[in-house]
């Protein structure tokens, strides 16, 4: 696919945005432009620092800047969902305006959630609880102590920690 560049809403003759996700600044060059290199924040998303004027800057997640240049919105949906669920893949045909139901249901986001929770050593280490008459029960997990004992998770874990010396 060809890539096309468009102007960045706000900051127009001074940056543009590709259909591939690339930005290119016209600050230095005012005629070829130069390409700027985004940053990975820690949530793993792509985002580059866009300049108004001396000191006057803010941090903008590339697929946002590509959404908003090129896909329409018309139900005013306030996220981007990547299709491929590849977090720093932004050109338009990865991307797609939708709510939050919808993003934090989307593919195997679930199960590589759930995933990464089973193959925690600490969220899924064995816990055993004490109850008065010194009856000692073993479950799995602490999310299985939950459930059995109707303690809250985060009860559970502040006992764990040595926060405090009971949970229930």
């Amino acid at each position: 696919m060809e890539e096309i560049w468009k102007p960045i809403e706000g900051y127009e003759g001074r940056y543009e945005i590709s259909s591939h996700g690339r930005v290119k600044s016209f600050a230095i060059d005012k005629n070829v432009g130069r390409l700027l290199h985004p940053v990975k924040t820690n949530l793993g998303y792509l985002t580059v620092r866009l300049y108004k004027g001396k000191g006057d800057s803010d941090w903008f997640p590339v697929h946002r800047l590509v959404a908003k240049a090129f896909l329409e919105n018309p139900s005013n949906y306030p996220e981007i969902n990547h299709k491929d669920e590849v977090k720093d893949h932004n050109w338009i045909d990865n991307l797609e305006w939708c709510d939050r139901t919808y993003n934090i249901n989307y593919g195997t986001r679930i199960q590589r959630v759930s995933e990464s929770h089973i193959n925690n050593e600490y969220l899924s280490r064995k816990v055993y609880s004490i109850d008065e008459s010194g009856k000692v029960e073993n479950y799995d997990s602490i999310g299985e102590a939950e459930r059995q004992t109707g303690f809250s998770h985060s009860n559970i874990v502040r006992t764990l920690k040595g926060r405090t010396s009971h949970c229930g």
